[in-house]
């Protein structure tokens, strides 16, 4: 039986998440040039919650959008880098920044962290039911008492499903290696 298409797909809900993307894009850009760099990159994971963003890690997720090599994150670069994610089939369109901002969108009190039943969506949204079934009770073994999750905490999961993803996309990708990206 053919599985229903998520719930992300209808065109009214695409506007409404490129809409809230851009916003988000906007309040990580905090010098209000039309791009992220690193320093405000690094600001942005702060407010996530990680103390001291680790500069590669910083670099790798604007690189992997920066499309002429100006060491940043334009909106029309990353637009297209979400165009790809969104059709990609195999799971390995590079996403660190796709990662930062969509969970940043989902934390609407900007406290650094979302609620378990936003990370379950986004990972539906983005996997299918699939991969929700192949997680079982191992999802978010570390969420805080309230039901919290923190991006830490998001990126591990999202990373974990990625090494599962083999097993799922079978002939599609034999390699159990670690994917260097989110």
């Amino acid at each position: 039986m053919e599985e229903p298409d998520p719930p992300g797909s209808s065109p009214a809900f695409r506007t409404r998440a490129r809409e809230s993307l851009r916003s988000t894009f906007e309040r990580i850009d905090r010098k209000k040039d039309g791009k992220i760099d690193a320093e405000e990159l690094s600001k942005a994971l702060t407010r996530l919650g990680i103390s001291r963003p680790d500069k590669d890690y910083v670099a790798l997720a604007l690189w992997e959008v920066d499309e002429d090599n100006e060491g940043c994150a334009k909106w029309h670069h990353f637009e297209k880098n979400v165009a790809r994610i969104q059709k990609d089939k195999v799971g390995l369109e590079p996403r660190k920044l796709y990662n930062i901002i969509e969970f940043m969108m989902y934390d609407v009190d900007k406290l650094g962290t979302i609620r378990v039943n936003d990370a379950l969506e986004m990972i539906y949204n983005r996997f299918g039911r699939e991969a929700l079934a192949d997680i079982d009770g191992e999802l978010f073994t570390d969420v805080e008492k309230a039901g919290l999750v923190t991006f830490t905490e998001f990126e591990r999961q999202i990373d974990r499903i990625h090494l599962r993803a083999p097993k799922r996309r079978g002939s599609l990708c034999t390699t159990t290696a670690r994917v260097p990206y989110g």
